[in-house]
């Protein structure tokens, strides 16, 4: 197939209809956080609430077209544009969320450790939520991120976040709000709703925790009491012992020690090279970067947005990946893992930097969103386990369809009195994927191995014993 076509004008769009529309009032949204147009808080508020009303807007739409198709027994691509909306949608609420958490992964990924959620009613939890979010704010507990805009925070109901200095202290809660009958002598008393509030491991500002909160008389239909309370009560303390676990000290959690290591990398994301790509690919509609021995990237434009046939159609992906010597650093036969922008919906959770927030310019950004622009990530796994090999480390592959998540690495290191023990380093993963997601080399891949390597060597005592 012919290769894209440079078009210059950024106007088209893969979406039509009303996947359209509603991709038009994300990108309205996406530019105001660009931006960072906002005078208050109070402004940033109402941002996150008119946002929940859009993805509601859009889940609503995806209900009805999944009924159209039932009764129409018809299959089109509406569905599937209207499911990309809501996870652009969402995505953009993790924007905010990173922005307002200071990009502290510490925080944002232990709160992640969960299924998706889906995106609630308006109803009453939900109402009562937002209530409650702002009486504990106008009560000094920070600005509340309700975690049911986003999709990287699944644990808790709400975080507060409030800033002392560099320092960003966070509290997050579980809320239930349930509809309490009126009594049978008196039907037609004043309608009474029972908060429950869940903070774990965090106290309350003040002794006198009472308040008042207005909802809608219309109360939600009778429900069992909510086991899910307990099962969330525990993901919550989990989260906790992570954000707040000391550096390099052993603690418990889910039953098991774990250890929270912190280090410095050199590797920066390449954000000049990408601008220039993105330039030169605005202009012929094609560029690609090489970042290091192991990840290479590439940068597909159309003004009129891109098919998936012009996508897969074009020649120049493959011959590009075969010239970078991505596949000639290590062992061939493991191949290559892809990842694309903008990111299909899945099921766990986009630990790593929104594109919302990449350093390149806005128009590029809603390129994205639109389909102008789409970004081709290629990562060489044996290239990727020869430069872990190449700092000390011995490498496994099982066989899989995600050789990347089930690669196992291990070190041989020193315990106590001098005694040497395997170690093995797993759950790697995440960081392969902020590597291909933030334009970084396999150098920091190493850097993170080294730092949970030196970690582990120093906490081993405390591990095992003396």
């Amino acid at each position: 197939m012919a290769p894209v076509e440079p078009q210059r004008e950024a106007t088209g769009s893969t979406y039509t209809g009303e996947a359209l529309a509603l991709i038009q009032q994300v990108e309205a949204f996406a530019r105001q956080l660009i931006s960072f147009n906002f005078s208050t808080a109070s402004d940033i508020w109402e941002f996150q609430i008119n946002l929940l009303s859009l993805q509601r807007e859009t889940q609503k739409s995806i209900s009805n077209e999944k009924t159209r198709r039932k009764i129409e027994k018809t299959k089109d691509d509406s569905l599937q544009a209207l499911q990309m909306v809501r996870q652009h949608a969402r995505r953009l609420g993790d924007a905010l969320a990173w922005t307002i958490l200071g990009n502290d992964r510490g925080i944002i990924y232990p709160l992640g450790e969960n299924d998706p959620v889906s995106i609630p009613h308006d109803n009453h939890g939900s109402r009562g939520l937002v209530a409650i979010c702002e009486v504990l704010a106008s009560r000094g507990w920070g600005f509340p991120i309700l975690h049911d805009v986003t999709d990287c925070l699944r644990i808790g109901d709400a975080t507060f976040v409030t800033i002392d200095g560099k320092e960003r202290k966070t509290r997050t809660i579980e809320s239930k709000t349930r509809h309490i009958e009126p009594p049978r002598e008196n039907p037609t008393a004043s309608t009474q709703y029972e908060v429950t509030i869940s903070f774990v491991g965090h106290e309350a500002p003040e002794k006198d925790f009472k308040f008042d909160i207005e909802l809608d008389p219309e109360p939600d239909p009778p429900r069992r009491p909510d086991r899910r309370i307990d099962r969330q009560a525990k993901r919550m303390h989990s989260a906790l012992m992570k954000q707040s676990a000391q550096i390099d000290t052993p603690f418990i959690v889910d039953g098991s020690k774990a250890v929270l290591s912190r280090g410095e990398s050199n590797a920066r994301s390449r954000w000049g090279e990408v601008r220039e790509a993105i330039a030169e690919a605005r202009s012929t509609g094609y560029s690609s970067i090489k970042i290091d021995d192991a990840f290479m990237c590439i940068f597909l434009y159309n003004s009129a947005g891109l098919s998936a046939e012009a996508i897969t159609g074009e020649e120049r992906i493959v011959s590009d990946i075969v010239q970078s010597g991505i596949l000639s650093k290590g062992d061939p036969q493991y191949g290559i893992v892809t990842s694309f922008l903008p990111e299909e919906p899945k099921r766990s959770a986009c630990n790593y930097l929104p594109f919302y927030l990449y350093s390149i310019p806005p128009e590029a950004i809603c390129d994205i969103l639109h389909g102008r622009l789409v970004i081709f990530s290629a990562a060489g796994v044996g290239a990727i386990a020869s430069a872990i090999e190449d700092v000390g480390f011995r490498v496994e592959i099982p066989k899989s369809d995600h050789p990347l998540h089930s690669m196992r690495i291990f070190s041989e290191i020193s315990g106590p009195s001098g005694k040497r023990f395997t170690a093995e380093f797993g759950h790697l993963g995440i960081h392969f994927m902020e590597c291909a997601h933030e334009f970084m080399g396999v150098e920091y891949v190493q850097d993170v191995i080294l730092t949970m390597k030196t970690s582990t060597e120093k906490t081993l005592p405390g591990i095992i014993g003396d």
